[in-house]
């Protein structure tokens, strides 16, 4: 059995709704109220990449498989690196490599929008590594929990979405400044 992807959208109506009552009452601006809608489906978008399809296991007590975890940098993308270039499966590695960038990037940009804490860089690099680390530490329980090699866990992942986060600040900085540049 799994759980649906349709049953996180459905969660996130309520999301959705809590926002835009949220930004009536506190009278915020149409482009905070626009970022936060975005930056809500956005997080649900990395919640069903990255988490779901979430199996659930219907017979409690069998024996947990290993997960499998590589705690050692860069030795995945290595990995694919020899294994997967110059053949028909170097897509694998593209994926691997520019799919884990890409997810974060819009993490990075809306981040600082929604939240002025996080225009501090200090904070937004703590952030960017906490939440790819916490995303790798659920897949883990989760596998644990349900015995499923459903995902693996890797610090290359964390890496490349703290690559892919900050890409997405420092546009966000970048445009920031122009903007700011403009209006002087």
């Amino acid at each position: 059995m799994w759980i649906s992807n349709k049953a996180i959208l459905i969660l996130l109506l309520p999301v959705l709704f809590a926002i835009m009552i949220v930004s009536l009452i506190k009278r915020w601006s149409f482009s905070k109220t626009l970022a936060s809608l975005i930056f809500a489906l956005y997080a649900a978008i990395v919640i069903l990449i990255v988490l779901l399809p979430f199996p659930i296991k219907l017979m409690p007590g069998e024996p947990c498989l290993n997960i499998p975890v590589n705690l050692i940098p860069f030795a995945n993308i290595a990995d694919a690196w020899r294994t997967h270039i110059g053949t028909e499966h170097q897509l694998y590695f593209f994926r691997l490599v520019i799919g884990n960038i890409v997810l974060f990037v819009p993490f990075g940009f809306l981040a600082p929008c929604v939240w002025k804490k996080i225009r501090e860089t200090r904070i937004a690099i703590i952030l960017f590594l906490a939440v790819p680390i916490c995303l790798e530490l659920v897949q883990y329980v989760n596998g644990i929990r349900i015995g499923s090699l459903y995902r693996s866990v890797d610090v290359d992942d964390v890496i490349l979405n703290f690559l892919g986060a900050m890409l997405g600040y420092l546009t966000y900085r970048l445009l920031n400044r122009k903007r700011i540049k403009e209006l002087h």
